[in-house]
Parts: structure tokens; sequence; C-alpha cells
């Protein structure tokens, strides 16, 4: 490449200054492959986390969902028995008001 330089017309110092300046060049394009390339046992690694953490997703999800119909379970109990109270609260007021008419009608 230098003699190709040379022969095109190029002085030793700009030969110098232009290999230099690919040499700068192919070592930063080196450095960036490094850093945003990964390796296949460095992609596995991720796999493999991925995984762990998606199976802890998962199981946490699960306990939620548990809580949530047990809470859900719970509430609906509560609301049946206030629902069969308020029945029998009207059932008892229904016996007084018609044994109130009865008396007010004799």
């Amino acid at each position: 490449m230098c003699r190709e330089l040379e022969s095109g017309g190029f002085t030793p110092q700009q030969v110098d200054a232009v290999l230099a300046a690919l040499i700068k060049v192919s070592r930063s394009y080196e450095q960036v492959n490094r850093e945003t390339y990964a390796t296949k046992s460095e992609l596995m690694e991720r796999m493999l986390n991925h995984k762990a953490e998606f199976a802890t997703l998962r199981s946490e999800l699960q306990l939620l969902e548990k809580a949530d119909f047990k809470m859900l379970k719970t509430e609906y109990f509560n609301v049946d028995r206030r629902v069969e109270a308020l029945v029998e609260a009207g059932k008892a007021n229904s016996a007084k008001y018609n044994a109130q008419l009865q008396v007010s009608s004799e």
C-alpha cells in the first residue's frame, strides 16, 4: 500500500499520515465491534439470565394471582353474609309492618 501511495505522488510523510489514520480508524472500528457485538457464550449467558428472570416473574405472578383469588373469595363471602343479613332484616321489617297493619286494621 505504501508503494501504491508513493507511486501515486504521495510523499513519505503523507504516506505515514495516511497509514496512521487508517490504523486509528481500524482500531476504533475493532473497539466498537468488541463493545457492540457479543460472543456466543455471552449470548447464552444472557439468555440463561433472561430465562431465570422470566421464571422468577412467572412465580411472582402466580403468587399474586393466588393472593388476588383469595382476597376476592374473602370479599365474596363478606358480601354474601351482608346480603343475607339484609335479606333477614328485610324479612323482619316486613313481618313488623304486616303485624302493624293487622293491628291497625282491627
